[in-house]
């Protein structure tokens, strides 16, 4: 009897389960993206005094990569004003004020100035960040 010669294996076979798992896993993606871009702009909206053009010396940002895939521009520059911390540079410097965190969260590439009563407190740079991400006040006057 003669022998049939070996088959091939096929490399990109796959099952159409495996398909569906993936358009699943990438469809959770697109909408989590989606949903920072939104949370974005919606700060923007909310916050008008916060966007501020960034000035000459400034590098401009761009936003972090999967953001922008979807389209979303980077923010080189954000303003935060802040109340009720004016009073305790230890506990701002302790405890930083949670609209600043927030916006850091939403903004990781933009220099954020933390302002309250009108006068420049404090700068965070996108790098101020410990070893555990917790985000910390540096810079600043």
């Amino acid at each position: 009897m003669p022998e049939s010669p070996p088959t091939r294996r096929r490399w990109l076979q796959f099952s159409l389960r495996t398909l569906f798992v993936l358009m699943t896993v990438v469809a959770i993606f697109l909408v989590w993206e989606r949903r920072a871009i939104n949370e974005r702009r919606s700060y923007l909206a909310e916050h008008p005094e916060a966007d501020v053009p960034p000035m000459t010396t400034d590098v401009i940002a761009s936003a972090p990569f999967a953001l922008r895939l979807l389209g979303e521009k980077g923010q080189t520059r954000l303003r935060v004003n802040v109340t009720g911390f004016l009073e305790n540079r230890t506990r701002y410097k302790l405890e930083a004020p949670q609209e600043a965190q927030y916006a850091r969260q939403l903004f990781p590439e933009a220099i954020i100035e933390v302002v309250g009563g009108g006068t420049l407190w404090d700068t965070w740079e996108p790098s101020c960040r410990t070893a555990t991400g917790r985000v910390w006040s540096c810079g600043g006057r």
